[in-house]
């Protein structure tokens, strides 16, 4: 078959929802269009453009923009800037994007081919109409309503010129002005437009095709805003019924109305029978969040966290009357938590071939039970949201709330609430505030902190005597291992990491321990000095100091068993997460670039060594990594990801464990604390063993003034616990 008929063939299996189908014809038309004796480079572009859209309604965003943009490309090159083609690449280009949350440069896309397609609209009306859509999509979400009605009413007035009264298209439009409407609170207008779409949809397809049951939803969204809670969730039921049939259960558009349906049975308390369609749900959603999470740069890939919807939470909602939805939260929790994280480090052992990738899947409980070492517990925190709580003013603040998920190593679990973030967060933040500017009511602040959320998962804990914690959002600033000297604790980026460090590469095997401190810069660290020489000696190696401890000197590493560094740290807050556009190349936006340590100069330059540098280094089986300097521990904080900065940075390239300091520290108590962890690391202690004894030590330090928690409280070692294997003894 020729690549031209192909395409039309592709064309109607994708209209059809026939989605796999459509996929193999485009991608073998593409490949007999590329081998043909005379290059057809049109027909190649507009073949890539039509799978990117085929890409973008599977959620496949990545591919699907890569698509898009080669597409553009090349019809620019054949048919020139102004050409109809290349209007409409752009416009499916800037909706693209703008569904990814790049809005800026969505609105640039959108700007061109309105530049484009504008002059073109007498003979092409309809080509415009799409992207006056797109267009409007963009203004909603940024809440620009009268621009975005504009929008859509002159496109479907250039659709009404042109078309006959049961074209399809007809549907589309008086969809769109519904949705708009019904998003403003106009009910009457959106049950107009809305009802007529429905009508005209059914009366084209039928009772039983994709697009029917796409207005059946959206006829089921005004029920609710009505209050007929009973008839929107008969809809969605009848929509889930049509979309698993003709889609497939597993296609995005079908685990979007699931969500929809569950939310609205959880807001209605219709609880029993929602565990099961939520596990099928997330289950699915984590597979398509893993496999896209792949395909994205890193920049991106937060964007994509931040779609997601109340559905993620809603599992952690139902704990409370229905226990057995706990097991389901905490596995979302334990596949989810730092999945960005562990993807960008299995991408980096994929560059190296140090050992092979396992393919992605979903991680079971009981697995992680069973990593668990003897008399130990598992405390995941997490805060979360009730779906059926959030308010719909947007000024109103969400109710977030913290909750810990205790499990066991024979596979109990045990959920503690432990309250509003509103009063949690605040004690925290006071608590730290105290410590980094040396209060004397520090302690007592860290006391409240305790009192508030750890003492409740004493009972739960039981007689274990190690913890390991997984902090979240808020959470990550408490100094937890100074806080419970009666147990040991230990601090883990996700649950599932016990499963990867109980997994020991032996290859590559590391090599020798890397001490720097002391870098030749303008506002030297006096006793950093010491401390190389000092942390060197009890290693067995030569410090490197001075002008030798350059960003060069760090990029040359490869999989030290230790790697110490004693200077200074640097995290510029910038804008806080909620303002951040990951993929905002501006590196005032970037928190991997906004934290890292400071190196000697080169050139006379400020030499600094960011969290993204450390992104290229090869560590692993790097046993320990040290960043003796001021809050090395600090970043932007992420729901499910944790802090993107230094600690994210030195994970990534491999290392097993890494020692931060979660506020500015005292260069001499510095040297002191981190010649003793050495000190009990070189007697075969376990890391988190050697922490908790330099601890004990400075509660009791012969310099009273050292007691204080600002001079040995803010170390954390997050990652392996254990004592460090072939170090010497």
């Amino acid at each position: 078959m020729l690549p031209q008929s192909l395409l039309q063939l592709g064309d109607l299996q994708s209209n059809q929802g026939l989605h796999q189908q459509a996929e193999r014809t485009y991608q073998e038309a593409l490949q007999l269009a590329r081998a043909l004796p005379e290059p057809r480079p049109l027909l190649v572009a507009i073949l890539l453009n039509n799978l990117a859209v085929l890409y973008a309604d599977l959620d496949r965003f990545a591919e699907a923009r890569a698509l898009l943009q080669e597409s553009v490309q090349q019809k620019v090159a054949v048919l020139g800037a102004a050409h109809l083609e290349v209007g409409i690449a752009h416009s499916n280009l800037g909706d693209l994007l703008r569904e990814m949350g790049e809005l800026n440069l969505a609105e640039q896309e959108l700007a061109r081919s309105l530049a484009v397609l504008q002059p073109l609209s007498t003979q092409h009306p309809l080509a415009l109409a799409a992207a006056l859509n797109n267009v409007s999509r963009l203004q909603q979400q940024r809440g620009a309503w009268e621009q975005a009605r504009q929008a859509l009413d002159q496109a479907q007035q250039l659709r009404l010129n042109v078309l006959p009264p049961s074209h399809p298209d007809l549907a589309l439009g008086w969809n769109n002005l519904g949705m708009l409407a019904l998003s403003r609170g106009d009910l009457t207008a959106a049950q107009s437009y809305l009802q007529r779409a429905y009508l005209h949809t059914r009366q084209i397809h039928g009772d039983v095709h994709h697009l029917t049951a796409v207005q059946i939803a959206n006829l089921a969204r005004l029920d609710h805003e009505l209050g007929r809670d009973r008839q929107a969730i008969q809809r969605l039921q009848q929509a889930q019924r049509i979309l698993d049939a003709q889609l497939g259960s597993g296609h995005p558009d079908s685990l979007h109305n699931l969500a929809e349906l569950l939310l609205l049975q959880h807001r209605t308390r219709q609880v029993p029978g929602l565990r099961g369609p939520l596990d099928l749900l997330l289950r699915k959603r984590f597979a398509l969040l893993a496999d896209q999470a792949w395909r994205l740069q890193p920049r991106e890939r937060l964007l994509l966290l931040r779609r997601r919807d109340p559905s993620w939470y809603l599992a952690d909602a139902l704990t409370a009357t229905d226990p057995g939805a706990a097991l389901l939260a905490l596995a979302l929790r334990l596949n989810t938590q730092g999945l960005l994280q562990e993807l960008q480090r299995e991408q980096r052992l994929l560059t190296s071939r140090t050992e092979p990738i396992a393919p992605r899947r979903w991680i079971e409980p009981s697995e992680v039970a069973a990593a668990l070492p003897a008399s130990s517990v598992l405390i995941e925190l997490r805060r979360y949201l009730d779906p059926a709580r959030i308010p719909k003013a947007p000024e109103v603040p969400l109710p977030w709330r913290y909750r810990a998920y205790v499990l066991s190593g024979i596979g109990q679990l045990q959920v503690v609430d432990l309250g509003p973030a509103s009063k949690l967060e605040p004690l925290i933040r006071q608590a730290y505030i105290a410590s980094a500017e040396q209060l004397s009511d520090a302690p007592d602040r860290w006391a409240s902190v305790s009192s508030a959320l750890l003492n409740p998962l004493r009972a739960a804990a039981g007689d274990a005597t190690a913890w390991y914690i997984v902090p979240d959002a808020g959470l990550h600033q408490v100094p937890f291992q100074a806080l419970v000297p009666d147990r040991s604790l230990r601090l883990l980026s996700s649950g599932r990491e016990l499963l990867r460090l109980n997994h020991r590469n032996t290859q590559p095997t590391p090599g020798s321990p890397v001490v720097a401190g002391n870098p030749a810069i303008s506002s030297p660290l006096l006793s950093t000095a010491v401390e190389a020489q000092g942390v060197a000696r009890l290693l067995g190696v030569t410090p490197v100091q001075g002008t030798r401890f350059t960003a060069a000197m760090l990029s040359q590493l490869s999989r030290p068993l230790v790697l110490h560094l004693a200077t200074h740290g640097f995290w510029d807050a910038g804008q806080t997460a909620q303002s951040v556009r990951m993929a905002d190349p501006d590196p005032r936006h970037d928190p991997m670039l906004r934290s890292g340590i400071v190196v000697s100069p080169v050139n006379g330059a400020t030499a600094r060594f960011s969290a993204a540098d450390f992104l290229g280094l090869d560590l692993t089986n790097t046993e320990l990594v040290t960043l003796s300097g001021c809050s090395t521990g600090l970043g932007d904080l992420h729901d499910s990801e944790g802090i993107y900065g230094l600690l994210r940075g030195v994970q990534v390239a491999g290392a097993r464990s890494v020692l931060t300091s979660l506020w500015p520290v005292d260069d001499a108590a510095t040297s002191d604390w981190m010649l003793r962890f050495y000190g009990y690391l070189n007697q075969g202690r376990g890391r988190a063993d050697a922490l908790a004894a330099v601890q004990a030590d400075f509660r009791s330090h012969p310099n009273a003034l050292w007691r204080h928690p600002y001079y040995w409280a803010g170390w954390q070692l997050v990652g392996d616990w254990r004592p460090i294997q072939g170090l010497r003894h």
